[in-house]
């Protein structure tokens, strides 16, 4: 044999070892398959499933993505009797085949506290079961990934394969105050700041009951008590370590249980404020006076100062509610970044509303332009001959560019940005039955932090 054959066959027998091995991003090469890509929704479709599926089926029709592409909505829980058995069903189902090397391409996931296909997602990054997406983003034809919040995206970050989710939507809990009440925001940054900060205004965002001065307090049914510890565990590690001690957790239970009671009462005796999350449905608490006018575009908007709840890190944690990803085991993963793509560009947010509703409502969204003026120009212009359409939240509605700042300033201060997954809920559960009963404070913290150290290990 020659020397050029002889090159050529150890040229050839290397190919043939990358193409089994696969290539540096640690995920073995499928081979391309002819079955229309599967898309599972699980959100609620707040106008009907077939209403997203069409708006979903035109929007891609107008961009240059696989048009051979079929959705399916997981099943909720029956809305007369609470039964949720057939979705049970249907995400066993779903594990089954991800174990066995199949399931759907493509996942868009909203929180769901009862019953999720993914119970912890920061888990299943680093379990290998999304698809990495840092080559593909690189070639995105139509993501501004430079748009996307990064303090939030990092959420979706895993140590050993890189961007595996798209986070969408997240809870930013504030209070906000007038402005002319509060010129600044308190120094401090840190959970000991807010224990610490004898002014209370600390204090506010971390009870999140939507207390004004002067009116009965309103329970926004939001609970974000996990979160004050920044990340609540290590699970790129092993064995996946708790980042918080049982004392640890006793001592922040008894100290929500203050701050709770303190809100419940109105006894803090601060100027008026109310706090929420950051979101469209800003207006939703419209009764309050403090910001009555702050959500009329057509007078001048109140300034506030918004005031985030700290976390242990030294910043503010986040709790992601809506994601994207692609399932490791696909065998089209450019086809399904494909259409992930156009869902995060520009156009589809301004104009996929049926979408963007269900895995959106109620929280923050990682676009950074959305809730500016410049946003709320484009899309009224963009819906101009649709005045009942609603935008993501509410047609044209936006921040004055002064309280947009602030809300950007606050953004810039996020450390964390993690999952609603099962310990942050147990965390959460937690809390709720402490406030109910507070004279057993402690033996429910060491019943939740046992069923906890379970949970990781699982």
């Amino acid at each position: 044999m020659s020397s050029i054959k002889k090159v050529l066959s150890v040229i050839l027998i290397l190919a043939l070892a990358l193409m089994s091995f696969g290539g540096l991003s640690g995920c073995q090469i499928q081979p391309k398959s002819n079955e229309p890509l599967r898309i599972l929704v699980d959100a609620v479709a707040s106008d009907g499933e077939a209403a997203l599926e069409r708006e979903f089926t035109q929007f891609m029709e107008k961009m240059d993505v696989p048009q051979d592409f079929e959705i399916e909505f997981l099943p909720g829980a029956s809305l007369e009797t609470g039964d949720d058995s057939e979705r049970q069903a249907r995400i066993t189902q779903l594990r089954t085949e991800i174990m066995a090397g199949e399931g759907p391409d493509l996942f868009l996931i909203c929180r769901n506290e009862q019953h999720s296909l993914f119970l912890t997602p920061e888990k299943n990054m680093e379990q290998g079961q999304f698809y990495p997406l840092d080559d593909l983003i690189e070639k995105a034809q139509y993501m501004d990934w430079e748009s996307l919040t990064p303090e939030v995206m990092a959420g979706g970050h895993s140590e050993q394969y890189g961007q595996c989710i798209l986070p969408i939507s997240y809870d930013l809990p504030v209070a906000c105050f007038r402005k002319d009440d509060l010129p600044e925001a308190p120094a401090g940054n840190s959970w000991q700041d807010v224990l610490a900060d004898e002014s209370e205004f600390l204090q506010v965002p971390a009870a999140l009951i939507a207390a004004v001065k002067g009116t009965e307090g309103r329970d926004l049914g939001a609970n974000f008590a996990a979160d004050t510890f920044g990340p609540v565990a290590d699970y790129a590690v092993s064995p996946r370590q708790l980042n918080f001690t049982e004392d640890e957790l006793l001592q922040r239970m008894q100290a929500m249980v203050e701050i709770e009671q303190k809100a419940s009462a109105n006894a803090w005796g601060l100027p008026e404020y109310f706090t929420a999350c950051i979101s469209g449905r800003w207006n939703d608490i419209n009764e309050m006076d403090i910001y009555r006018d702050h959500i009329d575009g057509s007078v001048d908007k109140i300034p506030l100062t918004m005031v985030p709840r700290y976390s242990d890190d030294g910043g503010v944690a986040v709790e992601i509610n809506s994601y994207a990803a692609i399932n490791a085991n696909t065998k089209r993963a450019e086809d399904a970044f494909a259409l992930l793509d156009a869902l995060f560009s520009p156009q589809a947010l301004l104009e996929m509303r049926q979408i963007y509703s269900p895995l959106a409502t109620g929280e923050a969204l990682v676009f950074e332009d959305v809730f500016s003026p410049d946003y709320a120009k484009a899309y009224r212009a963009a819906n101009k001959d649709e005045k009942e359409k609603m935008g993501i939240y509410d047609l044209g509605w936006s921040f004055s560019q002064e309280n947009f700042d602030e809300f950007t300033r606050i953004r810039r201060q996020i450390t964390c940005a993690q999952f609603c997954g099962d310990i942050n809920l147990q965390v959460q559960y937690l809390l709720d039955y402490c406030l109910s009963d507070p004279d057993n404070t402690e033996q429910l913290v060491h019943e939740y932090y046992q069923r906890i150290r379970q949970m990781l290990g699982e």
